[in-house]
């Protein structure tokens, strides 16, 4: 599955003791916003760091400004290319294969280090992550945070599967031994769940939660503080999103079409990815424009609601024509 490692080693002798280590699994769509999320879990902790990067394409000038990275941060920055071959008859209809791409790093890196914290791409560290380095994860395999407000009465009826009430987590945040998952044929079985249910909804998360039933520690919402820009739109003062994104937010998890790396997605909430952006070694590359028409969609109603009526028209007109 792995075709090649590209190492980046700028971290200076650490106590491993005190290392964590984070893991990636993105396409060149979501590089981008990984690359900043990266960068803000270093600005904002203490601890050493190591980046863990699993992807199935990447540029030179990416390369070059993680080479960067690793030297001005002092870190070690592994990058794993991805064979994604062998995964093309899993379902990607709503998901792309980069979804599954954390199966494969629980599994690789289980001989490079105990334990690794996985991170999607569209969350934004604020805080220091320092207190998870002296987790104690009881039995547990992974240590996880639940999902929004009745996702998981949904997820009852979707899996009809009871016991999941109250313990139904987000698998966007996922802190895991990896010698446990690796004892229990962890990515093999998930693989195995989702190709023996074609109907799951959300095939990696609720796989994931079915299998990990009862093995999980759950974590406190401010590991993953779910926010949707979606909710600007409803929001004239934009200062809701402090009810979510609070003094004591680590992770935030912003969930949706519209991230936080889209160039019409800058609110007050965004306010962490942008600092964290300035800081990064991607600080010269514009925010991102529309590639789809469903992202066209999504312009046009946030310039209308900005007032923004000339641009909200013309937004509205390009998702028309290229639906």
């Amino acid at each position: 599955m792995i075709k090649n490692k590209i190492e980046f080693l700028g971290a200076h002798k650490t106590n491993k003791e005190k290392m964590l280590h984070i893991a990636y699994g993105v396409d060149k769509n979501f590089l981008f916003g990984a690359a900043i999320s990266a960068t803000s879990t270093i600005i904002n902790s203490e601890i050493p760091i190591t980046l863990h990067f699993f992807i199935d394409s990447i540029r030179y000038d990416d390369l070059h400004r993680f080479k960067k990275m690793s030297g001005r941060f002092n870190v070690d920055i592994f990058i794993y290319n991805i064979n994604k071959t062998p995964l093309k008859d899993l379902p990607t209809k709503n998901w792309p294969y980069s979804a599954y791409y954390r199966l494969i790093a629980f599994d690789y890196l289980e001989s490079y280090t105990d334990r690794v914290l996985y991170l999607d791409a569209d969350i934004v560290c604020k805080a220091p992550l320092d207190e998870l380095i002296h987790l104690s994860f009881d039995n547990a395999i992974c240590a996880v945070v639940t999902d929004i407000e009745g996702m998981d009465k949904k997820a009852i009826e979707r899996l009809d599967c009871p016991e999941i009430e109250d313990v139904y987590f987000n698998s966007g945040v996922m802190f895991v031994d990896l010698k446990k998952w690796h004892q229990q044929n962890l990515t093999s079985n998930v693989i195995k769940f989702i190709f023996e249910h074609s109907e799951l909804k959300y095939p990696d998360q609720d796989a994931l939660n079915m299998l990990l039933l009862g093995k999980t520690f759950l974590l406190p919402r401010k590991y993953n503080s779910i926010y949707s820009i979606k909710s600007e739109l409803y929001d004239r003062t934009h200062q809701k999103y402090k009810k979510i994104i609070n003094n004591e937010s680590i992770l935030i998890h912003y969930v949706g079409t519209t991230k936080p790396w889209n160039e019409w997605g800058q609110y007050p909430s965004t306010i962490f990815f942008q600092k964290a952006y300035l800081a990064s070694e991607w600080n010269d590359v514009p925010l991102l424009k529309p590639r789809t028409s469903l992202q066209w969609k999504k312009i046009s109603k946030h310039e209308f609601r900005k007032y923004h009526l000339f641009s909200g028209i013309l937004a509205r007109l390009k998702y028309i024509i290229t639906k």
